[in-house]
């Protein structure tokens, strides 16, 4: 049973979601904009119904229901199109499609599950995934919730992801963890107990 984050591990969206974020907020102040993109490069598997809130605070904006709607419904039209077009993560397509090893696969995000829906089926890869599950539920909830359900050996289990959230989220599943590493993850790349790779060519 394989569990694969998405942002990062099947698409390179990660660079333009942190773009997108720091878009919401960049007539605040070039400053602004900078410390948004580095904290989602270190937090890239952390909701924005998490995010936007926060980047608020910064901003010294209201932090009320409504603002925060409002900017998640503007940051999903940012984003939606940008997803499709951005480049595959070398190999994984072939990987998802082909299925080599007849594993189970679930997609396990911080983006909205309606609107990650949207995009599987706009890639046609909704058939991929026995299950998907996006935001507002956490990945570490969805895991345990599988896993249970399953009655799998967590030793036959693996989360595919690249950041700090994806690898806790592993850990308290305690199942096995591979961090697909990039130049977004830079602070992963020391831990040399994580297993990893750059793509999915080879496997």
């Amino acid at each position: 049973m394989v569990f694969w984050d998405f942002d990062g591990v099947i698409k390179e969206t990660v660079k333009l979601k942190g773009e997108a974020f720091a878009d919401l907020f960049f007539d605040n102040s070039q400053e602004l904009a900078v410390k948004i993109r580095e904290h989602h490069a270190l937090h890239g598997g952390v909701s924005r119904f998490e995010k936007i809130p926060l980047y608020l605070r910064w901003a010294g904006m209201s932090q009320d229901s409504k603002n925060v709607r409002r900017l998640c419904e503007k940051y999903s039209k940012l984003v939606f199109q940008k997803v499709l077009e951005a480049p595959w993560v070398p190999g994984v397509q072939e990987l998802l499609r082909c299925n080599p090893w007849q594993q189970q696969f679930y997609l396990v995000t911080a983006t909205p599950q309606t609107e990650m829906e949207a995009i599987l089926a706009a890639l046609d890869l909704t058939v991929v995934f026995k299950g998907v599950f996006g935001a507002p539920v956490k990945k570490t909830d969805a895991i345990l919730r599988i896993l249970e359900a399953s009655g799998m050996p967590k030793d036959l289990c693996l989360l595919i992801g690249d950041s700090q959230t994806d690898k806790q989220a592993a850990s308290i599943a305690n199942i096995p963890f591979l961090l697909r590493e990039h130049f977004d993850n830079l602070e992963l790349h020391s831990d040399r107990s994580i297993t990893r790779v750059a793509n999915f060519i080879s496997l």
